[in-house]
């Protein structure tokens, strides 16, 4: 049976967060007046609810090619929404670019799309949205050959990641493939990861899944240092059933480059011989060398991870983890009624009782920027705690 603690922290989590979600506005449509199209071009960003709740940190963006065809931007901004508030990838923000001819704004080498995202979209977005430098796209089909190429350009640092899902890497009698011989020939490291995707059903998959085997093969004789590529194959897909499972599935690898996850965070406390921590720190230093970048977990990342460590009976793991989103943010309230909880659980009562009476010091402080239920039901819980150590 589920402690008060337990149960009565997510429902008031959910309630406080639904609260917060319907003061503000997550869709936003942009229209810029582009010299290098000479024409408006749309622009769409939607911020997932983690980035509602998280007023101070900065968030990835993640570029979202056809975001015209309203279904597949619905899809894209849905999942990856999704994914990024429940904690499967890093923080991100969806940016949908917008194109009335993609063949024209696709097609290699592609440098009006390029320099449209580059002088005129990224501008935007720093100046409107609090965001980071890791920036990744995603194409599908013919947007795919707009990844291949932009990788092998003079503008490949425009992304950090690239997502072909269906990609037409042999667009143009394989010049996408010729520009990365020719680049990856010079030995220079691109820091750079490449994900890559196809199903196994009709003509359509058929060439994407050339295009992937002349991509794999050029990597693979160049050995270029920094270079990071995952390719996958759904069996018994086609060219729109594949989409949303290479969605999840590239962002999620292409996450774990740079965001120690769930799942990588318990492999790491599965190697008993080393601190998890070291672990960890060992893990950015990987993710900066190649990506010049890594994403920190915040205090309320720590804090989810440490109650699902809790709810699973790893007390003294979730413990390590409450203490370091404490670390990091002394005044997280839920993190510190969390740590009295498992303190509790361990039969630590000195522990338990300091832990408490500072989350009823939090409760005090905090009293008009939390939800009033969350206030109350917490304080009276506290306080029997409390008591029942005398």
């Amino acid at each position: 049976m589920k402690t008060f603690a337990s149960f009565a922290f997510l429902i008031l989590y959910s309630l406080s967060l639904n609260f917060l979600i319907g003061q503000e506005e997550q869709y936003f449509e942009h229209k810029i007046t582009s010299s290098h199209f000479e024409a408006e071009r749309k622009v769409k960003v939607f911020l997932p609810d983690r980035y509602l709740r998280d007023t101070t940190g900065q968030f990835a963006i993640i570029f979202v090619l056809d975001a015209q065809y309203e279904p597949f931007w619905q899809m894209a901004k849905g999942n990856i929404s999704y994914m990024v508030t429940s904690y499967v990838m890093l923080p991100s923000i969806i940016v949908g670019i917008h194109s009335d001819d993609r063949g024209s704004d696709f097609t290699p080498p592609a440098r009006d799309l390029r320099k449209h995202i580059k002088e005129e979209v990224i501008p935007l977005i720093k100046e409107k949205y609090r965001v980071n430098d890791f920036r990744a796209v995603i194409g599908h089909s013919w947007g795919g050959a707009f990844v291949g190429s932009t990788l092998f350009s003079e503008d490949r640092d425009l992304f950090s990641a690239y997502i072909g899902i269906s990609p037409s890497f042999d667009a143009n009698d394989y010049t996408i493939i010729e520009a990365g011989s020719s680049l990856l020939k010079e030995g220079k490291p691109l820091n750079k990861y490449l994900y890559a995707s196809a199903g196994d059903l009709g003509f359509r998959e058929a060439e994407s899944a050339e295009g992937l085997h002349h991509m794999d093969s050029l990597l693979n004789a160049h050995k270029t240092p920094g270079v990071v590529y995952d390719q996958q194959i759904f069996k018994g897909l086609g060219h729109w059933g594949c989409v949303i499972p290479s969605l999840s599935d590239g962002l999620v690898r292409m996450s774990r480059e740079v965001f120690a996850d769930q799942g990588l965070l318990e492999e790491m406390l599965r190697k008993k011989d080393t601190d998890v921590f070291e672990q960890l720190e060992a893990f950015h230093k990987k993710a900066q060398d190649t990506y010049d970048f890594y994403f920190e977990p915040s205090p309320s990342y720590y804090q989810s991870f440490a109650n699902d460590l809790r709810e699973q009976g790893q007390l003294s793991d979730a413990v390590i983890f409450y203490k370091k989103a404490l670390e990091m943010d002394p005044e997280h309230a839920r993190a510190t009624v969390n740590l009295a909880d498992a303190y509790d659980k361990l039969k630590m009562p000195k522990e338990a009782k300091a832990a408490f009476e500072r989350t009823l010091v939090l409760l005090e402080e905090q009293k008009d920027s939390l939800p009033e239920s969350f206030y109350t039901n917490v304080k009276k819980w506290a306080k029997e705690k409390v008591d029942s150590y005398k």
